[in-house]
């Protein structure tokens, strides 16, 4: 014989709420931090290219590639539907 609770929904229905609100607490979380990061690298992209754009390293070829690799990724991050894509969609 089952005993049922006339609460035993509303209670559901609460842990429900409160789970939804870490999460979307846990989101907002990531979003800043993503942000903060991003604008990290942003940041820093002049000194990164920079590293690769001195005549006095060897192999100029390997330091095109490298200067395109590093446009690709800055490229990545800062598109939205790109960073989802390449990025965030294989993190999940």
């Amino acid at each position: 014989m089952e005993i049922r609770n006339k609460y035993a929904g509303d209670f559901a229905r609460l842990a429900d709420i409160v789970a939804e609100n870490d999460l979307d607490r846990l989101v907002r979380k990531h979003n800043d931090e993503l942000a903060g990061a991003i604008a990290v690298f942003n940041q820093k992209r002049p000194e990164l290219e920079a590293l690769f754009n001195r005549d006095e390293l060897p192999y100029p070829k390997d330091r095109e590639r490298a200067l395109k690799y590093i446009e690709g990724f800055y490229d990545t991050i800062n598109d939205p539907k790109k960073l989802e894509k390449k990025i965030l969609g294989n993190c999940r």
